[in-house]
């Protein structure tokens, strides 16, 4: 069996649920503790062994990707006030997988199997993980293998 490096988290939703909150970025962004629920999906990702993450998201939303690329802006300010902790998770996270985001086009229809067509290009012919973009996974050592 082919090793399985690729995971497909959907980002896609409108988060009518949990409007007016989010109307302005993605649900997936609500913070639970100290971080976004997304992140927690990528951090079980790696520890998993993924390698690559696509985020199919809204069209017009780019609160994901800005989320997670380095700012090297923010990078220099928290090392001149000696606090590179606050963003240490993400820098785990920069530095173990290969993240890519993908709009969800809008004529697709509406349904779980959108994010697949949207990401064909990115999964190929490859087994892949697919995340639901507002699931939360919960296990005894959450991001275990970024502690390492």
């Amino acid at each position: 069996m082919k090793k399985i490096t690729k995971a497909l988290i959907t980002a896609a939703g409108r988060g009518t649920r949990f409007l007016p909150a989010v109307k302005s970025y993605a649900k997936e962004l609500v913070p639970i503790l100290n971080k976004p629920q997304i992140q927690y999906l990528v951090e079980e990702a790696i520890a998993a062994g993924i390698t690559e993450i696509c985020i199919v998201h809204r069209p017009s939303d780019t609160s994901l990707k800005n989320y997670f690329t380095p700012d090297s802006e923010l990078t220099d300010y928290l090392t001149k006030i000696n606090k590179l902790d606050a963003i240490e998770s993400l820098q785990k996270i920069w530095d173990s997988t290969k993240l890519i985001f993908i709009p969800q086009d809008p004529t697709l229809p509406y349904g779980n199997a959108s994010p697949i067509l949207a990401a064909k290009s990115f999964i190929g012919l490859n087994p892949f993980v697919f995340m639901f973009g507002d699931d939360l996974t919960v296990e005894k050592e959450i991001g275990r293998y970024l502690k390492k």
